[in-house]
This record gives structure tokens, C-alpha cells and sequence, in this order.
């Protein structure tokens, strides 16, 4: 039997245009705190619609992001290239 995803839920820091980002661009995972407790049962990746991509619709891009997972938690890194 699998655990439900949760739904997603309204939400404008969960869009490009919404992120809580500081002066470098990068996520101020502070500002999602309040988030954790909605998406705690969230089933493992091994459970999820692609594997390789935990936590996303398969309508979503992924490029230039990568998966992380350790004791402490799992998420996803943004990955930019600058050139030069």
C-alpha cells in the first residue's frame, strides 16, 4: 500500500517569481520552515512518480538541479553554470 502525496498546496514561495531568495539569488531555507510539517509524509523516493526526480510532477523541468540525501534530510542543490 503507498502513502498519499501531499497536495501541493497554494502557495507563492513555491514558484520561481515567489522564492525567498538573498542578494547572491540563493534559497533562504529559513523562510520554508513552516512548510516541513505539511510535506513530513511525504513516501520515500523509491515510492515517488520518477525516482530520480523525488518531490516533482512529471510535468516539471529538473534541469540543473541535483538530489542530496543524508542523515540529516534529503532535498535538491541548484546546480548554474556561469561561463568563462
Amino acid at each position: 500500500e503507498s502513502t498519499p502525496f501531499a497536495e501541493t498546496p497554494d502557495e507563492f514561495r513555491l514558484s520561481v517569481a515567489g522564492a525567498v531568495v538573498d542578494s547572491f539569488g540563493r534559497l533562504i531555507a529559513e523562510a520554508y520552515v513552516d512548510l516541513r510539517d505539511h510535506f513530513a509524509t511525504e513516501p520515500p523516493k523509491e515510492s515517488h512518480p520518477d525516482p530520480s526526480r523525488p518531490g516533482t510532477l512529471l510535468s516539471e523541468a529538473t534541469g540543473g538541479l541535483r538530489t542530496w540525501s543524508d542523515a540529516k534530510g534529503a532535498g535538491w542543490i541548484a546546480e548554474r553554470r556561469v561561463p568563462g
